[in-house]
């Protein structure tokens, strides 16, 4: 009897704790969900900001200034210029965030999506500052 009845009270404390694992998954799997959308507007504010550094540094050193560097996405984003603001945009995916920053000088674009992944940036001032990003293989 009391074999059984340890059995039984084993089986209700299983029962219990499992329903309680399963009451808290979605509170898990929501907390996991928004440390990876911080995450990955952590990393495309760094792109970005990468980006306004190179293209303010071609603005400094003026005509025939060239540059490299390479840029981790973590999601495809897109590039505008606004011509009237002279702001550099990026949209990306992550709830459709949009990321703005006033240049105070003209920009050419010449790649404006990007796909996941690590892209070099290409920024050169010949008399218009050009923007190019191409994938790395």
């Amino acid at each position: 009897m009391k074999r059984s009845q340890l059995s039984l009270e084993l089986l209700i404390v299983l029962a219990s704790s499992f329903s309680l694992l399963l009451a808290l998954t979605p509170a898990y799997k929501s907390a996991g969900e928004k440390t990876r959308q911080a995450s990955v507007d952590a990393l495309q504010e760094k792109a970005f900001a990468e980006t306004v550094d190179l293209l303010s540094q071609a603005q400094v050193f003026g005509r025939g200034f060239e540059t490299n560097a390479s840029v981790y996405f973590p999601t495809p984003a897109g590039f505008a210029f606004d011509n009237k603001t002279q702001s550099l945009q990026m949209h990306y995916a992550n709830g459709g965030k949009v990321l703005s920053k006033t240049l105070g000088f003209f920009v050419s674009i010449e790649t404006i999506e990007v796909g996941k992944g690590t892209w070099q940036i290409h920024v050169e001032n010949n008399e218009t500052i050009a923007l190019r990003l191409t994938p790395i293989t």
